[in-house]
């Protein structure tokens, strides 16, 4: 049996971390040696960089995970996140809306109880293999 919330609590922190633009708070939830591969093909190893990624200037809203496939060691999350017109990769990645919000997928993997290593990309739909949150029972992220 997997220990759901305990990993839940980190997806949300982190989330709460990327949403604040704190690279501390997200740097501190990852291995020593952790590592972000994002959904533009960008890779980020280590603490140090894993916070300077997340320490950039955010014009991005991030919302709380709405459904999860939990594994051993591994949670997946979906949610979306919003992006501004202006931002800088709005065209690249054409919004269904037109209007900046996407559809996203966190993959976190797990050491204990740290990150080991985040993957992350858009999607078209969310998998019907994936558990909606119950909100009133779980922490939600304040994002």
């Amino acid at each position: 049996m997997v220990d759901k919330e305990p990993m839940l609590g980190i997806v949300q922190k982190y989330l709460n971390a990327l949403a604040d633009g704190d690279g501390q708070v997200a740097a501190s939830l990852f291995t020593e040696n952790g590592v972000i591969d994002d959904g533009l093909g960008r890779h980020w190893e280590g603490r140090d960089q894993i916070r300077g990624f997340i320490s950039r200037p955010r014009k991005l809203a991030v919302e709380a995970p709405s459904h999860v496939i939990y594994g051993l060691q591994r949670l997946v999350a979906f949610g979306h996140l919003t992006l501004p017109l202006d931002h800088t990769t709005f065209d690249l990645l054409r919004p269904q809306d037109g209007k900046g919000r996407l559809k996203f997928r966190w993959v976190f993997h797990f050491s204990g109880s740290l990150i080991s290593h985040l993957s992350n990309s858009f999607l078209r739909l969310i998998p019907e293999a994936a558990e909606p949150i119950d909100s009133a029972n779980s922490q939600q992220a304040h994002i």
